[in-house]
């Protein structure tokens, strides 16, 4: 089981973080384009790389996704899901998440590719401080972020960096569990048999849907 949350970031007064989706630092690039922010804490770093290509993040991040396919279950289905965008490309609020150690190995995924406001983020486990990185990027850059789903303590954290940088607090929606079944144990069969149904059953039939 795999614990799971929703967890909105709210600003003063019940709003949130408020500006356009630019990149207001000199560590990375505009959004649209494979973009890397790099973060060191002691002897570790970690690189938080975006893209708006699905096909370039499974490149990177297909083995860490197949490490885990019941975890990752979700992003690896929208991440194959065919799209199509007008001239102007992708919404603002898309985009694909790969998390790296020092040493280039791939640690931790997320996405923002929710069709509907709030255009919540979902993340994958990652180290804590990554997670709180990418609190600190979105809000450098203006990026909206008023919602966070998926695994704890990824959202979490993430999502209170977002709420401590935006003045506010945190809020949690819903928490849910993943589970997956193992061993299917069919059900006692019930007496009778299957047989086609004709004409002469019709009554039959519309006396079981009135019950």
């Amino acid at each position: 089981m795999v614990d799971d949350a929703d967890v909105q970031p709210r600003g003063a007064g019940g709003g949130g973080l408020r500006g356009e989706v630019l990149v207001g630092s000199a560590r990375a690039q505009r959004i649209g384009r494979y973009q890397h922010h790099h973060v060191g804490y002691g002897t570790w770093m970690s690189a938080l790389e975006f893209t708006t290509d699905a096909a370039r993040f499974l490149a990177a991040a297909d083995d860490h996704l197949a490490a885990d396919p019941v975890l990752s279950t979700v992003v690896t289905a929208n991440a194959h899901r065919s799209r199509s965008w007008p001239a102007g490309g992708p919404p603002r609020h898309f985009w694909w998440l790969v998390v790296r150690d020092g040493a280039g190995a791939v640690v931790g995924v997320g996405m923002r590719t929710a069709p509907v406001a709030p255009y919540p983020l979902y993340l994958l486990p990652m180290p804590d401080d990554a997670a709180v990185e990418l609190g600190r990027v979105l809000h450098e850059r203006g990026e909206e972020t008023l919602a966070v789903n998926g695994a704890l303590p990824a959202a979490q954290r993430c999502a209170a960096e977002l709420a401590r940088l935006a003045g506010g607090r945190v809020e949690v929606q819903v928490h849910t569990r993943l589970h997956e079944l193992g061993e299917v144990t069919p059900p006692a069969p019930v007496p009778g048999r299957l047989a086609v149904v004709t004409e002469d059953d019709v009554d039959m039939a519309n006396l079981v849907v009135v019950r």
